[in-house]
């Protein structure tokens, strides 16, 4: 059950990793297909413009899942996070190229990057914290780590499966193989989330909170700026090489 539960837990930032790594190393394929142009740099511009639209919609997602999480538990976010990101990925693995639909094609691009993005805002942290309120306390740090170097291995087989796809002998529409991958892992880590998450008293956390802060940003704002700082840019620099 454990290994279960494990896989459950951390196949969704797998999955993640191996999405967003997916798309890096596709651009090439993917700019001429919905954002033609004479100049091949503007073109491989404008489809790391649409890599880049996937993370500014983290932070929005992040906030989303993090109040649903305090309103109705840790569970929900989990599973919303899943199989809704499934449904752009999936999309983008299905979606027809510029020449056949125009300008609707790279719009589309953008808004499952958009999509994408806002429902993987929640995925690690809301993973991390699971781990932290269920799991043994003895066994926090392994847990998390754990998430953490999976997380780089699922990003590793993104990148050597887009190696495959990018030779020549490979079909044009190899890539989309991937995309579809991508969202189907999605929707069966949804269905080990179902299954073997166990979600803790929530009715019990929420009489512990009653002494805190009603406005916790506020409160985090005010007292604890230079934990908050280090923090991002602690997590910041964990980042910014992988992307």
């Amino acid at each position: 059950m454990k290994s279960k539960l494990s896989i459950a837990v951390i196949g969704g930032h797998i999955v993640e990793c191996f999405d967003v790594t997916l798309y890096g190393f596709l651009a090439v394929q993917l700019a001429p297909l919905f954002f033609p142009s004479t100049e091949q740099h503007l073109q491989t511009m404008a489809t790391f413009g649409a890599f880049s639209a996937g993370f500014l919609a983290r932070p929005l997602g992040a906030f989303f899942f993090g109040y649903v999480g305090d309103k109705v538990g840790r569970k929900k976010p989990l599973l919303l996070s899943m199989v809704l990101v499934a449904i752009p990925t999936l999309i983008i693995g299905l979606l027809p190229s510029y020449d056949a639909i125009g300008v609707f094609a790279p719009v589309m691009l953008i808004l499952c990057r958009l999509a994408q993005g806002f429902f993987y805002g929640g995925e690690l942290a809301g993973a991390s914290l699971y781990v932290i309120e269920n799991l043994d306390k003895n066994t926090i740090g392994r847990y998390n780590g754990r998430i953490v170097s999976w997380g780089v291995i699922g990003a590793v087989i993104a990148s050597g499966l887009a190696a495959i796809i990018n030779l020549e002998c490979m079909p044009s529409w190899s890539w989309r193989i991937l995309f579809l991958l991508g969202g189907i892992a999605a929707v069966v880590i949804f269905f080990l989330r179902r299954r073997f998450l166990e979600t803790i008293d929530f009715k019990k956390v929420q009489l512990q909170k009653k002494h805190k802060a009603e406005f916790p940003w506020r409160t985090l704002l005010r007292n604890h700026k230079r934990v908050l700082f280090l923090g991002v840019l602690v997590f910041g620099l964990t980042v910014m090489p992988f992307t």
